[in-house]
């Protein structure tokens, strides 16, 4: 079975908590296949993580991660690949046995053009062979050590993405001026007959 996790987290310092992942892995006997830092516009960092770890250490390194920070989001998935494995070693029984049945048909035949028709059908056979035997490298490698893809963000900046700007200040002083102005001028007209009635 291959585990995979996948984890958002929200912290204060993204390059600390960074390092804090790497060395979680490390502890457990993993490593880090990757990491990836951004800084905004804004200044705020953030960072993505993807570790690698022995399975039987995945739900506890699972457990360290979520301490790290703020969890925004978890999800994990474990994917029986069994059926598929045993298939891809039945096959590769198959090609093996193939290949040695041709390599004795190699010995005895005599004839150029026999051999190299032989030939032909052993390499066919061998480059099956190795696709099959890397797949299996794959599988193993991905059952024996488990993946968790860490997402590390820093909180939103006070006042949204933004922040605040002292140039959107001064122009809403401006038009909230503009609009006082214009409310005066209309009060004016309109209070106007009744002040030279007034006077």
């Amino acid at each position: 079975r291959i585990y995979t996790g996948q984890v958002s987290l929200e912290v204060t310092d993204v390059p600390a908590s960074v390092d804090s992942l790497k060395a979680l892995a490390a502890g457990k006997g993993g490593y880090t296949a990757s990491s990836t830092f951004n800084t905004q516009s804004n200044n705020r960092h953030t960072a993505t993580v993807v570790l690698r770890v022995p399975a039987n250490e995945f739900d506890s390194t699972l457990t360290g991660v979520k301490g790290i920070g703020t969890v925004k989001l978890v999800s994990t998935n474990g994917e029986d690949v069994s059926a598929e494995y045993v298939d891809i070693k039945a096959q590769k029984a198959s090609y093996q046995t193939q290949i040695a049945q041709y390599n004795e048909i190699m010995k005895k035949s005599e004839q150029v053009e026999d051999i190299i028709k032989v030939q032909v059908q052993i390499d066919r056979l061998q480059t099956s062979l190795d696709r099959l035997e890397g797949r299996m490298r794959y599988l193993d490698n991905r059952i024996n050590f488990s993946t968790i893809t860490v997402n590390l963000a820093e909180p939103e900046p006070v006042g949204g993405e933004t922040g605040h700007s002292f140039v959107s200040t001064i122009n809403e002083g401006i038009s909230g001026l503009v609009g006082m102005i214009d409310f005066l001028i209309v009060a004016l007209f309109t209070l106007l007959p009744l002040i030279i009635i007034g006077a």
